[in-house]
């Protein structure tokens, strides 16, 4: 292996100071209905899509939860979680996924709860991730506007792939690799989950979610009106 290789592969094996996982004020939710093939999909990908349900995440609840559209019969899903948020949907894998942020991970689950699963995943400095492909050791990480694939096999010969230009560094927090090792989730700058990208052709799409906002700060109640203008007819 050359020096290169062994400096980057040990560089990225060490945990660096980790980034900050924030909470969005803003959460997200996911709507999937079942399609005539019994699989999960989002309105707009299909025009016959009965059941529609709303799934979500409850940060202070540390669970993921379903509910009807019009918030009734909650059901919770996944619970145990810490402080989950930045909920998306994978068409694709058919899996729920979302960010830990208590425990820095990102973690996937089936949309019925079953198979809940802890990604590799990296919210550290350039974003490492080390694993294992058959006698291949492989580090993805960002350098500068990059997002790289750096492969060695057993012989010391490594690989270096460009998966994806970055528009700016800063647009890239954290990355998970897929519980299939097929495709890399990334999260947007505040961690949430929001692109996938397949690594046989470094294909990237969207993940299925919805950005919902919180509800509007109450209006204040108008100044009362001055003394004299309510006082009962007659009293002075």
């Amino acid at each position: 292996m050359s020096p290169r290789g062994v400096c980057l592969l040990g560089a990225l094996a060490v945990c660096a100071p980790t980034c900050q996982v924030s909470a969005q004020d803003a959460p997200r939710t996911v709507l999937l209905g079942s399609t005539a093939a019994g699989r999960f999909a989002a309105p707009g990908s299909t025009t016959d899509l009965p059941g529609l349900q709303r799934y979500f995440t409850d940060y202070a609840g540390n669970a993921v939860r379903r509910s009807q559209l019009d918030g009734s019969n909650v059901t919770t899903l996944v619970d145990g979680v810490s402080g989950p948020y930045g909920l998306a949907f994978d068409a694709d894998a058919q899996r729920l996924v979302w960010t830990s942020s208590g425990d820095e991970v990102v973690q996937s689950a089936a949309p019925d709860g079953s198979g809940n699963t802890v990604l590799e995943s990296s919210f550290e400095e350039n974003y490492p991730l080390v694993t294992s492909e058959g006698e291949l050791q492989v580090a993805y990480f960002v350098e500068g506007s990059e997002l790289v694939k750096l492969s060695v096999d057993a012989q010391g010969n490594e690989e270096r792939r460009v998966l994806l230009f970055l528009p700016a560094p800063e647009s890239l927090h954290g990355l998970a690799l897929g519980p299939l090792h097929d495709v890399l989730y990334l999260g947007d700058a505040n961690g949430m989950m929001t692109r996938r990208l397949r690594l046989a052709d470094a294909s990237v799409a969207y993940l299925d979610y919805v950005e919902t906002q919180p509800p509007p700060d109450p209006v204040p109640p108008p100044d009362p009106l001055p003394w004299p203008e309510f006082q009962a007819e007659g009293v002075r």
